[in-house]
């Protein structure tokens, strides 16, 4: 965690909502209790790949959210040698 706080779990069903098809591919989200939402991957050595106002997330008129996006960026980047190991 970036800051010196526990994190917040978060439920099986915020998970969904927010990650979507991503909440099964290695990604998992912390709350740092008060606004902040942490994104990390399986892979990038316990180091948050994003962090998130939880006011800023919003839905896309793609039907993502700005999460998922970073999500599905991450693993283009991952896929294409240019990201995380």
């Amino acid at each position: 965690m970036v800051t010196g706080t526990k994190p917040k779990s978060i439920t099986r069903s915020v998970y969904d909502r927010i990650l979507g098809e991503y909440a099964d591919k290695g990604f998992r989200l912390e709350s740092d209790g008060d606004h902040l939402l942490y994104l990390y991957h399986e892979d990038a050595d316990e180091k948050p790949i994003a962090v998130f106002s939880q006011t800023g997330v919003r839905f896309e008129p793609n039907g993502q959210n700005t999460i998922q996006n970073v999500c599905c960026q991450y693993l283009n980047d991952r896929l294409a040698g240019t990201g995380a190991k």
